[in-house]
């Protein structure tokens, strides 16, 4: 019996009046979103899943994706998505760390239940201000890091004075 494996990420954006630091701010001073996107569309890049492999084979000198390089990009391209692209397509794009270490979480909404890695940025009121159509993890701030995915899709126009809280799960089924 052939078993296969596939890549499932969620994309979440969350938004938010107001300029925050960190998800943890707006959740402790109990604000709540004025709009949550949830998208599904997503594609791994090459380079992003020739880097998994390398890090499962503790192949030295390539960078881990975790709370010191680990990064959530945004940008303003449209094209189509394509294994072969390494990094956002647009003009504008934005590269923000992560509030904190990604988290593996059992995901018990699929049968059989998986395990996920959950990746989240907090984009302040005077960051990545401008239409949201793309995004992607990254294991450093540009398209010079390994890119691990590319979201394509209209996500909105963030504006000064807001925050959005950006949340990248993936899923190996």
């Amino acid at each position: 019996m052939l078993e296969s494996a596939v890549a499932k990420a969620e994309w979440i954006v969350e938004k938010y009046h107001g300029d925050f630091k960190n998800v943890e701010e707006i959740r402790r001073k109990g604000v709540k979103p004025f709009e949550v996107i949830k998208r599904e569309k997503n594609i791994l890049l090459r380079e992003g899943v020739q880097a998994i492999w390398q890090l499962v084979a503790g192949v030295a000198g390539v960078t881990p994706f975790n709370a010191s390089n680990a990064h959530i990009g945004v940008g303003d391209g449209t094209a189509a998505p394509s294994r072969d692209q390494t990094g956002l397509q647009g003009i504008n794009k934005y590269y923000k760390i992560v509030d904190s270490s990604p988290i593996i979480e059992e995901d018990t909404g699929v049968s059989p239940s998986t395990y996920r890695i959950v990746f989240t940025a907090t984009f302040g009121g005077d960051e990545a201000n401008f239409a949201w159509n793309e995004a992607t993890v990254a294991n450093g701030g540009s398209d010079t890091a390994v890119n691990l995915n590319r979201f394509v899709g209209a996500l909105g126009t963030k504006q000064s004075g807001q925050t959005w809280v950006a949340t990248c799960r993936i899923r190996l089924t």
